[in-house]
């Protein structure tokens, strides 16, 4: 543990481009563990709506927790490349895709009763998927509510609400049932299987 020195390095790029005025990306690469991850990620969040750092975990042995805390908390994006990943090209080009465009911050979910979770920042064309399996007689009173502190475009806040109304149904008999599912779901009561995407 201990092994890289990303701390007095990302001080000093941070504390320089803090004093000028204007939008900076910050690109930070790891393949370790440091041995102050908290500082590390507390210096990230120093000045995160001008400075904002983005993330890139090479290896399996990076500090995977490290590096998505730190882009979290810079309101960046978290790439991970594991040793069998081969497609370290298109994880660069999504991630300075991300760097460019204006994001949604302070971002939650909340689908009916089975999820309420804070997103964090949400990045154009950003693709949220859930699915469940919701019981027919709670069907017709789901709702999801997606909000956001700030649309970068308006300055204004961000509060969408889906009803049961807003989504496909899969009538019975459709077919949907996969050999590896089937016993689990032959045991549910009638449902309809819900799936939606929130796409910025």
């Amino acid at each position: 543990m201990g092994g890289t020195n990303i701390l007095s390095p990302l001080t000093h790029v941070v504390d320089r481009l803090s004093t000028e005025n204007k939008q900076t990306r910050i690109f930070l690469l790891t393949d370790g563990q440091v041995s102050d991850p908290e500082a590390v990620i507390k210096k990230s969040r120093t000045n995160k709506d001008n400075v904002r750092v983005h993330t890139f975990g090479i290896g399996n042995g990076c500090d995977v927790e490290m590096v998505k805390k730190m882009a979290e908390a810079g309101r960046g994006s978290c790439s991970l490349v594991g040793d069998d990943v081969d497609n370290l090209n298109g994880l660069v080009v999504t991630a300075l895709a991300r760097a460019s465009e204006p994001s949604l911050k302070g971002c939650t979910i909340k689908f009916g009763n089975f999820l309420n979770e804070k997103l964090g920042e949400v990045f154009r064309s950003q693709l949220l998927t859930y699915c469940r399996i919701i019981p027919r007689a709670e069907f017709e009173d789901l709702t999801l509510h997606f909000t956001c502190e700030k649309d970068p475009v308006t300055g204004q806040p961000i509060d969408f609400k889906y009803t049961s109304a807003h989504f496909d149904k899969v009538e019975e008999g459709f077919g949907l049932f996969k050999v590896a599912a089937r016993e689990l779901m032959v045991k549910q009561e009638p449902a309809w299987r819900i799936k939606t995407s929130i796409k910025y």
